[in-house]
């Protein structure tokens, strides 16, 4: 066990307190004072010289003097010796100080912030540092809750059920089901499928909610069941007698009178195929004369074609050899306009380049007339601004002119350099000028207008009109003259007749009352199929029924397991409730805690409520109240094997406290102590300590308050902790 004891508090300028020294020798303290007379702020200081924040876990807050602010600008200070087990006297200190600087240009100072700045034994260190420090002592998410008695019991109910089960070890599954199931052999279930399900790391509420779900499914389909049921059952009732087996003769009776119609037909139906081949035959006999006779006529429209081509030609040649002509001459002419706008183009680019030449020239003159200056100001030392020796000054404005003459020559270079490049493009452009002017297509365009004016001419000269002869006619009339011609004609004409009078044939109403007598079966068929399709309308109904009532028993089953289960899950609940609740409460002399409370459903939820003799926490008095937040610390405290100095506000509300070895600093309410009062209590004292005078002696001195111990208790100190 760790025990961290407080030899000894000082504070300097914190919140209402200017100076303040309490030695508490690692026993315990009782302090008295009236209200506001800086009890709280002892414990707000211990706190954050440990953490950096109140006891109500706030940043630095309102730890500045609010009465005499002057004082803010000072140093905010809290130092304290505690004794360690295992390091001996440990001194901490923490100091939190306003920043204030004096910005340029300013004559004053202004303030820009805080700093803090830590100590450990003595010697400076960061924040890091200095929280390491203190979590080799104790960890910062320990320090409230092992001196606080009121700390656990502000968390939230989860903070706390977590922190109780963590102390206390959560139950397993395992331990839950062993429990239920120890010497419980008449029970129905062992949690088999409780235990794997939960083996899964599904958790119970998720499982419980699955399972509610898949009830409230099943108990729907429950309610359809009967309904469903019923409703086939009616519709057997609307389904008359009959005399399935004499119907089923009826019916096969006609099927065979249809079959033998069938036959038939189909023999005449080989039939109709075999006439329908032979009209298809006759017409491809009659396709290929037909193609006979269009190579003919085809022929003769090619001769007279050729032959009026013939008479046409030299009229087309003319036409053509015009319009050729003519396209040429539009394409030279407008080449030759393209070549002029270039030309011009051209020009235009070179008397632009010319002119940027000429701003060339101009800047080239304007650095050419720039003289070296020498500047006096640069012959003082840029650091000192003292006056450069003579001889320095000379051999720095020799550099000063090299510099300035290597400058212009590169510049001028670089103009020079330009205006060449320039001078470049331009003879670029004049080049491909003069080789545009080398193509010059006036004379070439001559020579086309002359050609196409001697083909106009010569158009003129051919007669106005020449005759066009009919073609088509003209084949027409030498087609009636051949003899092979019209043999052909004959022949295709007299296949055509013979075509249609098989066809006629061919489509003639056959085996018409075969067909009639078909139908008429089928009608009869008709009626007796429909009543038929009853009898299996029943046999499947009747299986439906069964069907069903199996489904139905099926769902009741289901329903049921699921509820099994949910019992399972509300005795294992149950189980583990109590369970873990005794194992916590057997942790505590005084108070209790209730992890689970039932609800208005029946349902079992978690929750964290602290009790002292079955009353909850938030109505008990403040003695209650005080009594059980010390029981927790010691409880904690044993867990964690650290004892911290316990801080009870209120004290002379409170007239007993577990036992406990830990050091216990107690804050009481006294309205005869204007100021603050330390007495180290006794076993009388403690129950008279209202009336008791303390062996301290508080010492008034100017704008200050320093408690000391009597001299020999001074000196035992110092000698202790070099305090």
């Amino acid at each position: 066990m760790k025990k961290i004891s407080l030899l000894a508090l000082h504070m300097r300028n914190f919140k209402g307190l200017e100076n303040l020294e309490v030695i508490f020798d690692g026993h315990d303290l009782d302090i008295y004072g009236e209200n506001e007379s800086g009890k709280s702020t002892i414990v707000t200081g211990f706190i954050w010289l440990l953490t950096g924040k109140d006891e109500f876990n706030r940043q630095d807050y309102g730890i500045k003097n609010t009465v005499k602010k002057e004082l803010n600008s000072q140093a905010h200070e809290v130092e304290a010796v505690f004794d360690v087990t295992g390091k001996g006297p440990v001194r901490l200190k923490r100091v939190y100080l306003e920043v204030w600087t004096k910005p340029k240009g300013q004559s004053t100072k202004v303030f820009s912030g805080h700093t803090t700045t830590f100590y450990f034994n003595d010697v400076p260190c960061n924040a890091t540092e200095y929280q390491a420090k203190i979590d080799e002592i104790i960890p910062a998410d320990l320090i409230r809750l092992l001196s606080n008695p009121t700390h656990f019991t502000g968390l939230a109910w989860q903070q706390q059920r977590a922190e109780l089960l963590k102390v206390a070890g959560d139950i397993t599954n395992d331990q839950v089901i062993n429990e239920l199931t120890k010497g419980t052999q008449e029970r129905k279930t062992d949690f088999t499928t409780l235990n794997f399900v939960l083996s899964t790391g599904k958790t119970l509420d998720d499982y419980k909610k699955e399972l509610g779900a898949k009830k409230a499914l099943l108990k729907k389909a429950a309610l359809e069941f009967s309904p469903r049921i019923a409703e086939v059952k009616r519709s057997l009732q609307t389904i008359p007698a009959a005399d399935w087996e004499h119907l089923q003769r009826q019916i096969d009776d006609i099927n065979i009178l249809i079959g033998d119609i069938d036959t038939q037909l189909e023999d005449a139906s080989k039939a109709a195929a075999a006439a329908n081949k032979a009209i298809v035959d006759k017409q491809l006999f009659m396709y290929k004369r037909q193609g006979v006779y269009n190579d003919l006529k085809n022929k003769t429209l090619v001769d007279l074609q050729a032959k009026q081509n013939a008479k046409n030609g030299e009229l087309y040649k003319l036409h053509h050899d015009i319009k050729t002509e003519t396209t040429t001459l539009n394409q030279k002419r407008q080449q030759q306009q393209g070549q002029q706008k270039n030309i011009e183009a051209y020009k235009l680019t070179i008397e632009t380049l010319n002119n940027r030449i000429e701003g060339y020239r101009g800047e080239w003159r304007k650095i050419n007339a720039e003289t070296f200056i020498f500047d006096d100001a640069k012959c003082q030392c840029p650091t000192c601004g003292q006056q450069l020796q003579p001889e320095t000054i000379a051999e720095k404005m020799e550099t000063l002119k090299a510099n300035f003459l290597k400058d212009q020559t590169s510049r001028k270079n670089y103009l020079v350099e330009r205006s060449n490049q320039v001078k470049a493009e331009i003879n670029q452009h004049q080049t491909t000028i003069d080789l545009i002017n080398e193509t010059d297509l006036t004379e070439d365009i001559k020579e086309h207008e002359n050609q196409l004016e001697a083909l106009q001419h010569k158009l003129k000269e051919v007669p106005a009109a020449i005759t066009v002869m009919d073609i088509e006619a003209s084949a027409e009339a030498l087609l009636k003259v051949n003899e092979d011609a019209l043999y052909l004609q004959d022949e295709i004409k007299a296949l055509g007749v013979e075509i249609t009078g098989m066809q006629a044939k061919a489509s003639q109403p056959a085996n018409e009352g075969l067909k009639a007598t078909k139908l008429a079966l089928y009608e009869q068929l008709k009626p007796l199929l429909n009543q038929l399709a009853q009898k299996e309308t029943i046999e499947y109904s009747k299986k439906r029924i069964t069907q069903l009532m199996e489904e139905e028993k099926a769902n009741a089953q289901a329903i049921a397991d699921v509820e099994n289960l949910e019992y399972d899950i509300e005795t294992f609940t149950r189980a583990k409730m109590d369970i873990l609740e005794h194992r916590v409460n057997a942790m505590f002399t005084y108070v209790s805690f209730r992890l689970f409370e039932t609800q208005v459903n029946g349902g079992i939820a978690e929750t964290c409520t602290a009790e002292y003799k079955g009353v909850p926490f938030a109505i008990l008095n403040t003695a209650a109240k005080m009594l059980c937040g010390v029981d927790i610390i010691y409880t904690l405290s044993k867990f964690y094997k650290i004892e911290m100095p316990i801080f009870v506000d209120n004290r002379e509300s409170v007239t007993m406290l577990p036992n406990r070895t830990g050091q216990l600093i107690s804050l009481f309410v006294s309205e005869k102590d204007k100021t603050l009062r330390f007495e180290k209590p006794t076993s009388k004292s403690r129950k008279t300590a209202a009336a008791k005078e303390a062996k301290l002696i508080i010492h008034e001195e100017p704008e200050t308050f320093r408690v000391t111990l009597n001299s020999e208790q001074i000196k035992q100190q110092r000698d202790n902790t070099a305090y």
